[in-house]
């Protein structure tokens, strides 16, 4: 009897502790995934515009609202006018490198690391401009104008370009591997046929 109620107790024990353990682990993503996410916004009290022409998306503070735009880029204004954004893409012919490309430019800029991506910043007494690689073969450049009042924008200026998203080229990456595996598969068709039509023949 007291073997049995030994084993019990062991058992009972073993649960329990494999109940805390699943809970310790189930707060503990849920931290992570919190930081990740608080990690992943450019800074608070902002929200995400879509240039629907470009096919951006750019997070930038509450009240700005895209006021221009084409197929090669957008402006964005903050809600009293003060402040832009100029947005420009470009397509490259063939792969670069940053510094290639701004050397290139003759400017005089100064590199600046962030998380994603490096820029290349030009500041005048009137504006600032980032310039960076968001792929191999595609400029982004961001001028960013300063209101009297406040410089939100400009203050932001890395974190934004950062956070900054061209949905044109996950578009084209899924169409592209659309297009590759539709491709294998009418090849494999080709074959199965050839291979049917031989094996009839014989």
């Amino acid at each position: 009897m007291k073997k049995q109620m030994a084993i019990l107790m062991a058992l009972a024990l073993s649960v329990s502790t494999t109940a805390a353990f699943a809970e310790e682990a189930t707060a503990a993503n849920t931290t992570d995934d919190a930081v990740v996410i608080e990690e992943a916004l450019p800074f608070e009290g902002g929200a995400w515009l879509t240039a629907a022409t470009a096919q951006c998306e750019i997070y930038l503070p509450t009240g700005w609202t895209i006021t221009e735009e084409s197929e090669t880029g957008f402006t964005a204004t903050s809600e009293d006018g003060a402040e832009t954004v100029a947005v420009t893409v470009e397509p490259l012919d063939a792969a670069t490198d940053l510094v290639t490309y701004m050397d290139a430019t003759g400017d005089t800029y100064e590199t600046v690391a962030m998380a994603n991506r490096d820029a290349a910043v030009v500041t005048t007494d009137e504006n600032m401009t980032l310039t960076f690689l968001y792929d191999d073969t595609t400029v982004v450049r961001m001028t960013f104008t300063p209101g009297a009042e406040g410089t939100t924008a400009v203050d932001n200026a890395t974190a934004i370009a950062d956070a900054f998203v061209i949905t044109a080229s996950d578009a084209a990456t899924d169409g592209t591997a659309t297009e590759e595996a539709a491709a294998d598969d009418a090849a494999a068709d080709d074959a199965a046929t050839e291979t049917t039509e031989e094996t009839t023949e014989a």
